[in-house]
């Protein structure tokens, strides 16, 4: 299924395309820094993607070029007066951004948690905006912010970026375990236990998390003949959005597996699975303490889990 998005940027002034010299480096080299369009082009989404566009306005933040990066990997370079727009995978997505500077300890910075829910079918608008350690951040913006953010700027095409425009998203997996075999063990890790809050990938994984898994491998290793798969089941609370909550449930399943087969486990007999909100432990968290978030969150911790389940071999 594919999905054709079009971000139409009303009353954009109509740009020439600019140069820019290097500076010091050299007085001679220069390079393309905008396209001469006025407007964002139209884009083709699979039904895993989002739209996402990065705006520096001019004169909006103060310093060199904004470096952004996208789940860790280096997208563009703003200059004043910029954009950038390029589709993502609608998921719990890293986005961050440094100014350009030689002595910035960049694998810090990458690693900085700012996740955004990219949530599917939709355009997700960002602004550069500054902040008192003088430092910038990206600001998400309404489409009616972005619109007036927009004006007096050119999309910016003179960096080679990293991330892959076209890379393949993980779909939402609904059914993909089965239950036909029979259960042999069940282990529940706690979230909280397992990763940073709102974070999902290995390097976010907290060392009793990697303690538990490394052991429940070692047990399954132990009896390893007599199982026919293994299902990692991811969950999340209801907090947030249901794809947000499906993706992130997911890719924290995905997680686990990476673990399980790092500990000597076949990852062909591991099956992942992200349910999101479904199967809540405790389902009356929102009613009981609607005004009270330290509360809520606290209630909802038992839904925030990751399962491990072991089936038998097919029965006869």
């Amino acid at each position: 299924m594919r999905v054709t998005k079009l971000v139409g940027i009303l009353g954009l002034s109509v740009l020439g395309v600019g140069c820019a010299s290097t500076g010091p480096m050299s007085s001679n080299e220069k390079w393309h820094n905008f396209d001469s369009t006025n407007t964002v082009a139209l884009e083709e989404l699979t039904a895993e993607q989002s739209m996402v566009v990065f705006i520096r306005k001019p004169e909006a933040v103060k310093g060199s070029a904004v470096n952004i990066f996208v789940g860790g990997e280096y997208l563009t370079s703003l200059q004043e007066g910029g954009y950038k727009v390029i589709p993502l995978c609608a998921a719990p997505t890293n986005l961050t951004a440094a100014f350009t500077d030689i002595n910035l300890n960049y694998p810090s910075v990458r690693e900085q948690n700012n996740t955004f829910d990219l949530s599917q079918s939709r355009i997700h608008y960002f602004s550069v905006t500054q902040v008192e350690n003088g430092q910038p951040i990206l600001k998400a913006l309404t489409a009616q912010q972005a619109k007036l953010a927009m004006k007096n700027t050119r999309e910016q095409v003179n960096t080679l970026p990293r991330v892959e425009k076209n890379r393949g998203c993980s779909k939402v997996i609904y059914q993909q375990v089965h239950t036909s075999q029979p259960v042999i063990e069940k282990y529940t890790l706690a979230a909280s236990a397992l990763f940073v809050y709102s974070k999902f990938g290995s390097a976010d994984v907290l060392q009793k998390g990697r303690d538990e898994i490394a052991a429940i491998a070692n047990e399954i290793k132990k009896d390893e003949t007599q199982i026919g798969h293994i299902a990692v089941i991811g969950y999340t609370d209801p907090m947030g959005s249901d794809a947000f909550n499906q993706q992130l449930s997911l890719k924290r399943a995905e997680t686990v597996r990476a673990l399980m087969v790092s500990h000597g486990l076949s990852k062909q007999k591991i099956l992942v699975e992200g349910r999101g909100e479904q199967d809540l432990v405790v389902q009356d968290c929102e009613s009981r303490f609607a005004t009270n978030k330290e509360a809520r969150n606290e209630c909802n911790e038992p839904n925030r889990r990751v399962e491990i389940v072991t089936h038998g071999l097919q029965v006869q």
